[in-house]
Formats: C-alpha cells, sequence, structure tokens
C-alpha cells in the first residue's frame, strides 16, 4: 500500500485511510453480519495466513495488461470481498462485493448470486489441480469454493472464487471475510434486534437445518433466528433468488441504521471482539480497531446496493444466473468508475424543475407487461389486462402468481420511470426497479388491491 501511494497527494492519503477505516469497520460491523442469508457452520478458526494477492498471481499477458489498467484505480478505492457459507461449510451461498471510494465518499454494494454460471479458466484449473489434486471445468459461482475444499483450508477462496469475481467485474478484491450464521444471530441480538418492514408472510420449517420461519408481514423487530429466518426464506419471491438478495439488502439498510445509532456505537468494540472469533478474514482485530471511529463519520445516505444484472435460466439442464454483460459494464462503471462526490450530485436544469419532479408520471404505453395475480380471488390479472388495453397498453402475459398469495402488491419495472403510470391502477403497490426482468413491467396483484380490482 505504501508503494502505492507514493503518487498522492496528503489529502488525497488522508482520504484513502479514511476510506480504509470506513470499509474495515463498516465490512465488520455491517455487510458481513447483515446479509447473510444462508445456514453457516459454527467456526471459531480465524485464518491467520496471509492471502496470496491477486497482483502476485503469475498473469497472461491479456490478464497483467487489465492488472496494469487497474493499478491506477486501485490507489483509491477498496474493494472487500464477502462470503456467507452453507451448513457444509464448503459453498458460498452470499457473495457480496463491498467497493469503499475515498474520492466519492460512497460506499456502494454489489450482490452476486451464488448460481452465476463458471467456465474455469485454464489458470483456475491448473491452481485447483495443485490445490486439491484436480481439475473442473464449468459450476456455479458458490460451489468453486467447495471444489477448493475451503472449510479445510479457507485461503484457498482467494485463488479460486475471488479470482473469478476479479475476472467477472475486473477490479481486484483488496480483502475478504466467510462469516457464519452464529456471528449473525448474535450481533443482531446484542444490539437489540432490527426493526424492518417484512416484505410478505413467510413460514417454512426443516428440521434437518433447525430451520424454522414464522413471520407475519409489515413492520415489526425481529431478533437473532427471526431475522436468520427473514434472509434466508426463499420461497414466494416472483423473481427467485433475486427477490431473496433485495430482501437482505432491505434488512440490511435497517440493521445498518441501527448499528449507527449513537447508543449501538457506543458498544461496537465489544461486539466486534465478540463476533471476530466467528469469522476468518485477512483483516487484523487491531487494524479494525485502529478505524473505528470513522464509522462515526459515515453518512448513510451514501450506502448504494445492486445486483449482478442478468437472468436465472435452466437453458442447460442445470439452473444457472446467466450475467448480462452489457449492463454489466455500465455497472461496473457506476460503482468501481464513479467520481462524483456525495453530496455533488447534479441537479436537474431550472427548466426540468419547472416543468417536471421526481413523481412524474411518464406514459409509455409501448412497453411490454406481465400481471400476476397474488390474491387467491379468480379473475383479478385478466380484469387489469381488460383495463390496462382499454387504455391502450398490450399485456403480453396473465398468469396465477406461482408462489401463493402475498399481502402487497408490487410493480417491477426495467426502468422505475416507467412504473408510476400504473399506480392509477394500483394506488398501494409498491414499485421495484429491477434491471433483469424478461418483460419491462411485471405487476403482482397482492391482496391490498384485490377490493379495488373486483
Amino acid at each position: 500500500m505504501d508503494q502505492n501511494k507514493k503518487g498522492l497527494t496528503k489529502q488525497q492519503q488522508k482520504k484513502l485511510l479514511k476510506t480504509f477505516g470506513i470499509s474495515a469497520g463498516i465490512t465488520l460491523a455491517v455487510c458481513l453480519v447483515a446479509i447473510i442469508g444462508v445456514v453457516i457452520a459454527y467456526n471459531k478458526i480465524i485464518l491467520q495466513k496471509p492471502a496470496t494477492t491477486f497482483q502476485n498471481e503469475e498473469l497472461s499477458e491479456e490478464e497483467q495488461q487489465k492488472e496494469d489498467d487497474r493499478k491506477g484505480r486501485g490507489e483509491i478505492n477498496k474493494t472487500v470481498a464477502v462470503f456467507g457459507v452453507d451448513k457444509d461449510e464448503t459453498r458460498t451461498d452470499v457473495i457480496i462485493v463491498v467497493n469503499f471510494n475515498s474520492i466519492t465518499n460512497k460506499v456502494k454494494v454489489i450482490n452476486i448470486p451464488r448460481d452465476t454460471k463458471v467456465i474455469w479458466t485454464e489458470r483456475q484449473r491448473s491452481k485447483l489441480k495443485q490445490l486439491v489434486g484436480y481439475e473442473w471445468d464449468i459450476s456455479k459461482l458458490n460451489e468453486m469454493s467447495a471444489y477448493a475444499d475451503i472449510k479445510n483450508n479457507p485461503g484457498n477462496i482467494r485463488d479460486i472464487t475471488i479470482n473469478e469475481i476479479e475476472n467477472i467485474l475486473t477490479v481486484p478484491i483488496d480483502n475478504y471475510v466467510i462469516v457464519n450464521i452464529e456471528a449473525f444471530n448474535k450481533i443482531v441480538d446484542a444490539i437489540g434486534g432490527v426493526e424492518v418492514d417484512v416484505p410478505q408472510r413467510m413460514y417454512y420449517n426443516d428440521n434437518s437445518q433447525d430451520l424454522h420461519i414464522d413471520l407475519q408481514p409489515g413492520l415489526q423487530t425481529v431478533y437473532g433466528k427471526d431475522a436468520e429466518g427473514l434472509v434466508r426464506y426463499r420461497y414466494g419471491y416472483a423473481e427467485g433468488d433475486v427477490g431473496r438478495i433485495k430482501t437482505q439488502q432491505i434488512f440490511l439498510q435497517a440493521f445498518a441504521k441501527k448499528v449507527m445509532s449513537p447508543a449501538i456505537m457506543n458498544n461496537l468494540p465489544s461486539i466486534i471482539t465478540s463476533l471476530f472469533t466467528y469469522v476468518k478474514t485477512d483483516v487484523s482485530l487491531t487494524e479494525i480497531f485502529s478505524y473505528l471511529s470513522l464509522l462515526k463519520e459515515f453518512d448513510l445516505n451514501n450506502l448504494e446496493f445492486h445486483t449482478l444484472p442478468g437472468e436465472g435460466a435452466s437453458y442447460e439442464g442445470p439452473s444457472y444466473f446467466y450475467i448480462d454483460q452489457e449492463q454489466l459494464d455500465d455497472l461496473v462503471k457506476d460503482v468501481f468508475y464513479d467520481t462524483t462526490i456525495a453530496g455533488e450530485e447534479p441537479t436537474s436544469s431550472p427548466e426540468a424543475t419547472e416543468d417536471s419532479d421526481s413523481t412524474e408520471i411518464i406514459i409509455d404505453q409501448d412497453v411490454s407487461i406481465e400481471v400476476y395475480n397474488a390474491t387467491g380471488v379468480r379473475g383479478l390479472a385478466g380484469t387489469l389486462k381488460d383495463t390496462l388495453k382499454k387504455k391502450g397498453y398490450n399485456v403480453a402475459r396473465i398468469d396465477n402468481y406461482s408462489d401463493g398469495d402475498i399481502e402487497e402488491s408490487t410493480i417491477y419495472a426495467k426502468d422505475k420511470t416507467k412504473a408510476n403510470q400504473f399506480l392509477e391502477y394500483l394506488e398501494d403497490a409498491t414499485i421495484v426497479e429491477d434491471s433483469s426482468l424478461e418483460s419491462d413491467i411485471k405487476i403482482v396483484i397482492g391482496k391490498n388491491s384485490a377490493s379495488a380490482l373486483q
């Protein structure tokens, strides 16, 4: 790091130091425990061996060129990978990349779906054979850690899984943390629970996993086990695992707000000390404490959430998540190459302000629409289709919601600005932007809209 900082001004060095502190503190105090949505085994051993860095690996000429291009940007950015392992302590079923930018003072989180399809590179196959004695060709991203035997050799995550994440995002990963569910439950209980708006009814029992979920929708305070159930629940989402990721992000925002409150901030040292025995990381406890005070300066309004763009499908038999490369390129630019300082984002011109506002309704009758009935009342999807058709819209598909009834209507949209036009028909609906949709608009009718459509 000292070598990288030689070309920076004193002010840039100060910002970089501050950003590093925020990354260490927030990563362990917030991101590491708040989004963990899987069963994670208890493991008291903290990884002591420093991880082999991405930059020190033997790279091909093409990879070396990419790495050279990254270094200039990497001097003023820090990126941390956060993993939650499954019950068997092998697969990384929660994968999060957190970027901390010392110029913009922003923290941006990217959730990477665990089922992302991976075609192993020659370098990865060779490294795997060196580590465990065999090779692999095609897998899901979360399986890479299992093949690399991170249960017994946690450091292998750097050479295999993290290497693939670096290839996907074309940015280096500076640090990593692996967290277990026991830490998650303990930290939520330690801060007195988290007030969160549960998006739907959640009920599920699995004795083999000691998993018992029974949550009603609505605003409530959840503690350890219920919080675990909230972020692990994966049924009833129209978007499948992407829907679960969005619920995890809702929880993280509520969790971050609670952690950053003055009462909790005063107790963070003892909380983190307790938490640290349940994680494996290449960040030292001393390092975290040396930057902990910087958390008090962080503005939660500068915390952003994103999901790797793409779609889940079973084109090849197994269910994979396929990355949308064009949208990914835009996301990478937004997250890792943002140069606008927080609070100094450009505002609309006076002319635009006079003619429009943030709630402007944009009418676009050319959008493709799907409508799903999740009320248990027959015919509502057809009723809404007929209403929209009379208004000039074309509804390509209607169906019953396959995952059961839900309480609140939701309008999913590739472009959030084009969703407001449908609030005329579903006044109490929630709008969710989702770039991975097949259609432009997906409307899921919940029970709160049933009476208005009958």
